[in-house]
């Protein structure tokens, strides 16, 4: 096994990230370059040309950026190119983590979680979202809402991450710094982009049901899910954006006729994996992000529309949730999350997120039901140290 990972919870925490799509898990060390600017793709694209160049004559092997893009283009990226990218299995990396956390999570016993909005709050802006879904051009609206409370022990992400790994094994797992006290740590079940040379991936989620232990019961579920008649109309829409935004940049576009069903240990997803070829190899990523991000799977539909809705009824700053998280190589090639299941971990506080579709059709309490599902991940994470 490679040296050890300086895993800290002090006030003076290794620079580490991580990224993995469950399979191949890319921690990065040290910081090269950093970039906390416009998420705007063409101040972007300046910075990434710049960075990968002097990254390169300073003798960086095999440069590559990771971190989050914000869920408004107006907020601040978080970026940065490391000193060292090792890659892992998932066999390799819980080895190391197990043999070098400084301590579990133990300020859990501690948690009294407080819910902003309030469950009453929530629901009403879902009412007055569907009020608005019926009477003007709006089409599908996410609306989220955060579980927060404050810390009498700092939290580890590192441990956090590893019960991810162990619960959640086939999502994309990242830890991402993003100052000096504050990380992001999630366990993605969705694809926004995957670009390797011309071929381009994207495999939007939208209508979600929670899973039951009982096997036939959760069966029921699933094969409900997949009729339902709102959550295909939510599918629908994201699934129609998505091709819209990748349709200008491919010569070919492969999109399922009807979609599947993928599980997490808590939930079945409606899911229909995207696949193009680009026009060129050339084709800038951040330009392509940009064009996807937000998908009506986050934000809704129509986007500008679905974003003033959302700033007029949620009463929090998403910041990097419902973002995009991952990693991108000096080639253009690279793997991008969607910024779900996740939480943000300061020195003194947690905050954990979820966001539901809403359409005409929607119900404000099975809404909140489906947040309160989707909250189960980070919870489950939390919870099982106590």
């Amino acid at each position: 096994m490679q040296s050890s990972i300086p895993v800290s919870t002090s006030s003076q925490p290794a620079r580490l990230s991580l990224f993995s799509d469950g399979k191949v898990f890319l921690l990065c060390e040290g910081e090269f370059a950093r970039y906390r600017g416009s998420a705007q793709p063409q101040h972007l694209q300046a910075w990434l040309d710049d960075a990968f160049k002097r990254a390169q004559e300073s003798g960086v092997e095999a440069p590559l950026v990771m971190g989050c893009l914000p869920f408004r283009h107006t907020d601040k990226a978080s970026l940065h190119i490391p000193l060292k990218v090792r890659r892992f299995s998932k066999s390799q990396l819980v080895q190391l983590l197990k043999s070098d956390l400084v301590k579990p999570v133990e300020a859990t016993q501690a948690l009294a979680w407080q819910e902003v909005p309030t469950k009453q709050h929530f629901e009403q802006a879902v009412s007055n979202a569907v009020y608005q879904l019926q009477h003007t051009a709006l089409d599908k609206v996410v609306l989220s809402r955060t579980l927060q409370a404050a810390l009498d022990v700092p939290l580890c992400a590192w441990s956090m991450l590893l019960q991810l790994i162990e619960q959640n094994p086939h999502a994309y797992h990242f830890v991402m710094q993003d100052d000096l006290n504050t990380h992001w740590v999630g366990a993605s079940p969705e694809l926004l982009l995957e670009k390797r040379g011309a071929q381009v991936c994207s495999n939007p989620l939208a209508g979600t049901a929670k899973r039951v232990l009982e096997p036939q019961h959760d069966q029921a579920i699933a094969a409900q899910l997949l009729n339902s008649l709102k959550d295909n109309h939510e599918h629908a829409i994201v699934i129609e954006q998505v091709k819209a935004a990748l349709g200008p940049y491919c010569c070919a576009l492969e999109v399922p006729a009807a979609p599947s069903l993928i599980s997490t240990p808590q939930l079945w997803h409606l899911s229909s994996r995207i696949a193009g070829q680009l026009e060129s190899e050339q084709i800038r990523l951040p330009e392509v992000l940009a064009r996807l991000h937000p998908t009506p799977a986050v934000c809704g539909t129509p986007t500008n529309l679905a974003r003033t809705t959302i700033e007029q009824l949620e009463p929090f700053e998403r910041e990097h949730f419902t973002g995009t998280v991952g990693w991108m190589d000096s080639q253009g090639n690279g793997q991008w999350a969607v910024t779900i299941r996740c939480a943000k971990v300061e020195a003194d506080k947690v905050t954990l997120f979820a966001g539901a579709g809403v359409v005409a059709q929607s119900d404000p309490s099975a809404e909140y039901l489906e947040t309160q599902a989707k909250l189960g991940t980070m919870l489950r994470v939390l919870e099982g140290a106590r």
